[in-house]
């Protein structure tokens, strides 16, 4: 028996379990990469809920949302910190949602209409005069994404402002 033999099959066998084990750690590695995009989804949806949970359950509150949206001044000022606070903590939400975004945690599928309603949100007058006003906690790249997409955003912008406005219309006073 030639040593030399055995030692280059052995070799070869070690070789080949080394490639073996790397293309298992690459399985392992893509699986990982996406339950983990599932569950950024997932916590995502769950964050959207609670945001706007309290908002969409208390009539007084989606009034309150919806008026400082369009004009924040007409607010009254006992409910002005109210709504400042509904608004840093949607924000503050969405800029958890673009940073998911950015490491590649988050779906373009999901993102993209997310990022629409992001702007959408932003452009609205309310929000607009208390972005000038108040500073808000959020990081200096997230603000500037937020300001650059006032102007490269605005076509689609326009587009879920006709399909959105309505719902932020008040009811009619009475019968006429």
């Amino acid at each position: 028996m030639n040593w030399e033999a055995v030692g280059a099959a052995g070799e070869v066998a070690g070789a080949m379990l080394v490639v073996i084990s790397l293309a298992f750690v690459g399985v392992q590695l893509r699986q990982n990469t996406a339950a983990t995009k599932h569950a950024s989804r997932d916590a995502t949806g769950s964050a959207a809920i609670n945001a706007l949970g309290e908002i969409y359950r208390d009539p007084d509150l989606a009034r309150l949302f919806r008026d400082g949206m369009r004009n924040h001044e007409a607010i009254d000022p006992s409910e002005r910190m109210r709504w400042h606070l509904m608004v840093t903590s949607l924000f503050l939400h969405f800029e958890v949602y673009y940073y998911q975004w950015r490491r590649g945690e988050l779906d373009e599928n999901i993102w993209a209409p997310l990022r629409i309603r992001i702007h959408w949100y932003f452009s609205q007058p309310g929000i607009q005069e208390h972005w000038w006003t108040t500073s808000l906690p959020l990081s200096a790249e997230f603000t500037t994404f937020l300001e650059e997409g006032r102007t490269s955003a605005a076509a689609e912008v326009a587009a879920a402002n006709a399909r959105i406005e309505p719902m932020f219309a008040a009811p009619p006073s009475g019968p006429e």
